[in-house]
């Protein structure tokens, strides 16, 4: 009996196939990554369980192998961010790890190119981490009727950047059957944070709908134990000239070595289970009725079933 597929869907994505690009500068190819860390893998692969648990399904082995798409988007050659629409039905998004310009890429599962969208007024320093979650209201307050996209300028190989960048505009909507879009994206509103215990490095970042929270998760290229840390979602422009302090709220120990470094995360919009994509594979946890994300992150977890990749860097859950 062949394996059911995985609900919501699991994607994991090392780096897509990289060409050269013309263009604007909202469509120019990005120049090759700075990044510190080794260089990528090329894959981008879905991982599709019944209805129930998705954690559940995983940890029973009723998991079909996953399957393999390349991504047709020349100008993404390092994807650290990984985002999957609610409002767009099959598209899902990426950026760049550190070295290219402020944009983000849409593009279908089936690794069409769909779109490359600047975000103006803004800088890229190290983009790592990618997540869609409330938009605002003009008091700053989480809506629930349209998206956002949340960018992660938490990049910081060396730690010393005294405070890093969130970003968070309104997801675009697509058009059906539009051709490839290249835009500029206003109206974006940026949080700078800082950490409560210095400079981390960091690449991962949970948006939680539930709790009005974001979360981020240090990394350690030795593995180990790293800071767990949140901020609100609502009250950004409340005194932007401040960077705000996050609250230390865990510390999360993905195990010893290299391959444990944390390098992505995320989390269903129901706040139910939870991934955190390390180099050497997927973590998914469940989340239960009540629990915090730290509480998540304190139980046992079930590795995702994904193909090995030198530096596998995102991991999004569909809705």
């Amino acid at each position: 009996m062949r394996p059911p597929s995985l609900v919501p869907v699991l994607v994991a994505v090392g780096v897509a196939l990289a060409a050269a690009a013309c263009g604007s500068d909202v469509d120019a190819p990005a120049p090759a990554p700075t990044t510190a860390d080794p260089a990528p893998a090329t894959s981008s692969t879905a991982v599709g369980a019944p209805g129930g648990s998705v954690v559940e399904s995983v940890c029973a082995g009723r998991v079909e192998s996953p399957a393999t798409v390349e991504v047709a988007v020349p100008p993404l050659v390092e994807a650290s961010g990984l985002a999957v629409s609610r409002t767009n039905d099959g598209v899902l998004w990426a950026h760049n790890d550190s070295g290219d310009s402020a944009r983000v890429f849409a593009f279908g599962a089936d690794g069409a190119r769909l779109g490359t969208y600047r975000l103006d007024g803004v800088d890229a320093v190290d983009w790592e981490d990618l997540a869609l979650g409330p938009a605002v209201d003009a008091a700053g307050d989480p809506v629930d009727d349209r998206d956002a996209l949340y960018v992660a300028d938490i990049g910081d190989n060396q730690a010393v950047r005294p405070v890093v960048t969130l970003h968070r505009v309104d997801e675009p909507v697509l058009a059906a059957g539009a051709g490839p879009v290249r835009a500029r994206l206003d109206d974006v509103e940026s949080l700078e944070v800082r950490y409560p215990d210095g400079p981390h490095d960091a690449e991962a970042l949970l948006v939680d709908r539930t709790e009005g929270s974001f979360t981020i998760i240090a990394k350690d290229l030795a593995g180990g134990a790293v800071g767990v840390y949140q901020g609100p979602l609502a009250g950004w422009g409340d005194d932007p000239a401040v960077p705000r302090t996050l609250e230390r709220v865990a510390t999360f120990d993905p195990g010893p070595g290299f391959v444990a470094s944390v390098t992505g995360a995320d989390l269903t919009p129901a706040g139910d289970v939870l991934a955190v994509r390390t180099y050497g594979g997927v973590h998914l946890y469940e989340r239960p009725a009540g629990a915090s994300v730290a509480d998540a992150l304190a139980a046992e977890p079930c590795d995702g079933p994904v193909p090995f990749e030198a530096q596998g860097e995102a991991v999004a859950l569909a809705p």
